[in-house]
């Protein structure tokens, strides 16, 4: 069949007009064309590019070897549950259905492609339990390795306190300056930490693990006493004049706390990995003509 096909797809029949267009093949799956028009249709506004097309049809070929599995193990995603996931997905960005669907076309992503791929992601939600059920299982030792791994490194310093802002986008040299002169003043006792917040951008920050912040404001932080007032730092795109008011030892989190949270990292790593296995199982098994 996948004979036939290629050579249709490259010449024209006897008896068949030369103004007639023969649709091209891109790819056969089991004996299963791949068009080219379909193709081009999945890759929307997307540049067309060779490796483009390539990595599109790749992703093309693996739901079409993903829905004959499905198939063949009774796995089956109809229009109704395309669109209540798809429903699900709109409500959680809180986007209208105009919006959400502009949103996706200013990826560059087409609606074909976007509602194909959301129902290939349905069908490998409930096909990988299927094949793989032995690897989804978290037993609870496991939960606690990766909990004491978590913890080993928790408990350190939680600093909270308040931060004014100086932007560099009007420029470094004149940021620089706002901030030393306002410096200055609190300095001075001209002006409180308040006053000069209030005046200038910035606000609270914490409770937060040091080592979370800026490393620039890591450093200025921890040569401060509570109650102390920073130099002019520039960190990221900005300068800053800090103020700490607490630090205290941070407690570790007990393993009770983090049980779901670890259970569905390590469900999400375990999952992924099936869902790798599956399909380069299914591709080793099946037998692929690609054309581009």
């Amino acid at each position: 069949m996948y004979r036939t096909l290629i050579a249709v797809a490259l010449i024209v029949a006897p008896g068949i007009a030369p103004a007639q267009v023969i649709e091209r093949v891109v790819a056969i799956v089991d004996g299963e064309p791949i068009f080219a028009t379909d193709l081009v249709a999945r890759m929307g506004e997307a540049e067309h590019t060779r490796e483009a097309l390539r990595a599109e049809l790749q992703r093309m070929i693996d739901e079409r070897l993903m829905a004959t599995a499905a198939s063949r193990n009774d796995v089956h995603i109809d229009a109704d549950a395309v669109q209540h996931a798809l429903d699900a997905i709109r409500a959680s960005s809180g986007l209208t259905v105009e919006e959400f669907w502009a949103a996706i076309a200013a990826q560059g992503v087409a609606r074909e492609t976007y509602l194909a791929e959301l129902r290939d992601r349905l069908v490998r939600v409930r096909l990988v339990p299927i094949l793989f059920p032995s690897h989804l299982r978290v037993e609870e030792a496991e939960l606690r390795r990766r909990y004491e791994a978590r913890v080993a490194g928790a408990g350190g310093v939680v600093v909270r306190g308040r931060v004014i802002t100086f932007s560099v986008e009007g420029g470094t040299n004149a940021a620089e300056a706002r901030a030393q002169a306002v410096l200055a003043e609190l300095r001075a006792e001209n002006i409180t930490f308040e006053d000069a917040l209030a005046a200038n951008s910035g606000g609270p920050f914490g409770p937060i693990e040091v080592g979370e912040l800026l490393p620039a404001l890591t450093r200025a932080l921890e040569q401060l006493a509570v109650g102390d007032t920073s130099d002019v730092i520039r960190g990221g795109e900005a300068f800053h004049i800090l103020r700490l008011e607490g630090r205290e030892r941070a407690e570790a989190p007990t393993f009770e706390s983090l049980h779901d949270e670890l259970r569905a990292e390590l469900m999400s790593e375990r999952f992924r990995w099936a869902e790798e296995a599956l399909i380069e199982r299914l591709r080793r098994r099946a037998f692929i003509i690609r054309r581009i």
